[in-house]
């Protein structure tokens, strides 16, 4: 294969956490878009890898070039926007270092795909959805870990149906029984003495700042792991650990 545009070349990658090396030395070539070759990747280190070929996490060793040109010298976002990064598909990849690198020459494929050409979904049950043009998938997102025991599953039809048929919302400014039960199994599993109900886990997270900094009046900071998500929200987006979901929205809240 001729090398025409577009020739990513990654040498002499190492990435350790917690001094163990989970990978030494990975070498990869891409021309026009497949990958010809793929050194020295462990199993556990191919999510890890995809970071930094992404330019989502700093390089322990070794360079990344595009095109001959660092990702210094492309921009953070030019960069990403090239070299793709899938969470979700990352950590089934398997198998050898070959298989591997078959599957990462397809992940720049399908993530083009699914921006130009997006997944529409109509219908699903238990853990098969079934998109508009009839093809049928595994749901591996569960709506972002909410729908965990599935679709249409005959328990919370149920609960829907009888919340139906009397109160729909009330906010928390009032107390309902279902409320009080819920609340009352939150804190016996939790050992703990009140229960506090959010709408989303970005609402629950900039709960948390709150209590924290309420608790702790005057603390300078609040600790997050590197490479954490926590939500969209500002004050969530501000202990969310991405440069790649912080940048656009800088400058965010201090602490």
């Amino acid at each position: 294969m001729t090398q025409a545009a577009h020739h990513f070349a990654a040498r002499g990658l190492r990435r350790s956490v917690a001094g163990r090396t989970l990978f030494e030395g990975v070498q990869l070539e891409l021309v026009q878009g497949e990958v010809l070759a793929v050194r020295g990747v462990s199993g556990a280190g191919k999510t890890q890898l995809l970071r930094q070929l992404a330019g989502l996490d700093p390089l322990e060793a070794g360079e990344l070039r595009l095109d001959g040109r660092t990702p210094e010298e492309w921009g953070a976002q030019a960069w990403r926007a090239e070299v793709q990064y899938v969470p979700q598909v990352a950590p089934v990849m398997s198998g050898t270092p070959r298989e591997f690198a078959a599957a990462l020459a397809r992940l720049r494929v399908q993530r083009k795909r699914e921006a130009s050409d997006p997944l529409e979904l109509a219908s699903g049950r238990g853990c098969r959805v079934t998109a508009a043009d009839g093809r049928e998938y595994l749901d591996m997102v569960a709506g972002i870990a909410v729908t965990a025991l599935g679709h249409r599953h005959p328990a919370v039809e149920e609960a829907l149906r009888d919340a139906a048929g009397g109160l729909i919302h009330v906010s928390n400014l009032y107390w309902t029984e279902p409320m009080v039960r819920l609340a009352e199994r939150l804190t016996a599993a939790a050992a703990m003495d009140r229960a506090f109900f959010c709408n989303s886990g970005a609402e629950a997270v900039e709960a948390a700042i709150k209590m924290a900094r309420k608790a702790r009046p005057g603390r300078p900071g609040i600790v997050v792991f590197e490479g954490s998500f926590h939500g969209r929200t500002l004050g969530a987006l501000s202990l969310t650990a991405r440069s790649h979901y912080q940048d656009p929205f800088r400058p965010l809240l201090t602490g």
